[in-house]
This record gives C-alpha cells, structure tokens and sequence, in this order.
C-alpha cells in the first residue's frame, strides 16, 4: 500500500545528507543551476477579479482606443503577430531549457552528486519527447486564451453591453478559469509522476502515461489523489517560507538564481518527496543510488546518464 507520510520522512533525511552532511560547494552551485534552469520554464499567472457594486455593469469605454486601431489595422496585427511570435519563442525555449533541466536535476539528487553535461546529453531522448508534450500542451493553452482575448475584444466593442457584449462577460471569465485550470493540472501530473517515471524507466511521455494508467487501475489513483493534496500543501508551505526568507533578507532571497541557491534545500526536499513517492510503485522504480546515504540504494537504480535506453 502506498503511503503519504512515508515519503515525507525520506525526503528529509536525503535533503539534509544532500544539502548538509555531504555538503560541496561545486554540488550547490551545480544542483542551483539544474533547479534554477527548470524554473525558467515555469510562470506565476495572477488573475483578479473585480465586482461592481452597482446595479449596471460598466465597462471602460475604448471606443476611441478601438477605433484607432481599426484605422490602422494592418499595422496593428503585425505589431500583434510581432509581439506573439517573440512570446511564443520565449516560452517555447523556456520549455526546452526546463525539460532538459528536469532530467539533470533529478540525476543529480539520485546520485546525490553536481553533474552538468553527463545528465543533460544522457537524458535528451527523454527531454525531448517531454518538450513535445509540452508544446501540446501549451499550443492548446494558447489556443484557449486566444478565445477568451476575443471575448474581452467583443466585450469593449459592445461596451453598452448589448446582447453581445453579456455573451462576451458570460463566457470569458469561466473560459480562462477552465483553460488554466486543465494547463495547471496537467503540468502538475507531467512534472510529479510522469518526469520520474520516465527518468526511472528510461522511456518516453508516451510509454509513461501507459504506465501510469496502468497503476491507476491496480487501485493505486485514491494513493495519488491523496499525493496531490499533500503536494500542494506542501508547496503552500514552501512558498510561506520563501516568502519570509525574501523578507528578512530584504528582497535579497527574491533575487533569480541567488534566490535558488538560498532556497535550495527547499527546492531540493519537494523534488526528493516526489521521487520516494514514485518509489513506492515497486522494485522497478528505485531512484535513489547514493552509497553513502546508508540505505538499500545499490543496484536498482536507472542507467546512469549517457546509457543507451532500453528499446
């Protein structure tokens, strides 16, 4: 039976041999770098909402704003076509950069060592096939919020809220809870099970999602729904404290790649919870290969980075 809790002690103990007991500086600098590249890819999205207090609903009137572009329209969807195409080359880099990262950083918290090349050419079939997904998956978010920005278009042209512009108001805000919603969950499934498994078994985002369903129908899915709560109560946490570190050192802990490397040991612990977590699944799922940390790790880990993965 798979267990919650468990993991929660397994993570500790390998976050203080990783981060204290065997402590380097070269493996900080290098497990700070690996954690600091698969945050690049990741995005904070804040959406406020704002009700009236009155009884009609009004809207600014861009009427003027409107008809300006209108005048100038081809001007203004290639200033448009411009900027989309520079953020959709942005995020698809980020992607890449974080789905090779992924591989490394776990490689590294595995064998509890500072490697930076080796994992990140030994995992690239992996990461590759993991960037595809993410492409998808993003290439549909975009498609979602390409709608609901149609929807906030029709709503300002129809700011006297005509039958239109309440169609507009009704379908908008539940579209882009929705759409979110799905990509947020998505990207948590890829990222706690998925990533691991495909690290572990050497296979690709396809053969991992088989395998996955698979567990799911051998009553494991109660288990991994409890895991997702934990997890997120977990990072609900670790985003308290990293708030309180950002404070108390004066927005110093706020600042890209020192604030990874102050916060590392956090990082380090969500990662290795994970990992002990997809452990439980059986013999064939052991990650963890550090000789030192005294605990069965021989001889059941993945092929280390660079080994040719099974056919």
């Amino acid at each position: 039976m798979m267990s919650v809790t468990q993991p929660l002690t397994e993570a500790w103990n390998r976050t203080v041999h990783i981060c204290i007991k065997t402590f380097r500086l070269q493996k900080w600098v290098a497990l700070t770098f690996a954690a600091w590249l698969v945050g690049l890819g990741d995005a904070s999205l804040n959406v406020h909402t704002r009700l009236s207090s009155s009884n009609r609903v009004k809207l600014p009137d861009l009427t003027g704003v409107v008809d300006a572009l209108e005048q100038h329209l081809w001007i203004t969807l290639a200033a448009m076509a411009a900027v989309t195409v520079v953020l959709l080359a942005i995020a698809t880099a980020g992607a890449w950069v974080k789905s090779r990262a992924e591989f490394m950083f776990i490689d590294n918290l595995a064998h509890n060592r500072g490697w930076i090349e080796e994992p990140w050419r030994g995992f690239r079939a992996e990461a590759w096939s993991l960037f595809k997904v993410r492409v998808l998956m993003g290439g549909v978010l975009f498609v979602a919020l390409g709608l609901v920005a149609g929807g906030l278009i029709a709503a300002w042209k129809t700011h006297q809220l005509e039958l239109g512009g309440w169609v507009a108001l009704a379908i908008t805000p539940p579209l882009m809870v929705v759409s979110l919603s799905l990509w947020g969950m998505a990207e948590f499934l890829l990222e706690q099970l998925l990533v691991p498994i495909m690290y572990v078994r050497r296979v690709t985002a396809r053969e991992a999602w088989t395998i996955l369903r698979g567990l799911t129908r051998e009553g494991r899915s109660g288990a991994m729904v409890t895991y997702f709560v934990m997890t997120w109560v977990i990072t609900l946490a670790a985003g308290t404290v990293a708030s309180f570190a950002s404070t108390a050192t004066c927005c110093v802990a706020a600042l890209p790649f020192l604030s990874t490397a102050i916060l590392l040991p956090i990082l380090v612990y969500l990662r290795c919870y994970s990992l002990a977590f997809v452990e439980q699944l059986g013999p064939e799922y052991r990650i963890f290969n550090d000789p030192t940390f005294g605990g069965p790790d021989a001889g059941s880990a993945p092929p280390p980075a660079g080994a040719t993965p099974e056919a």
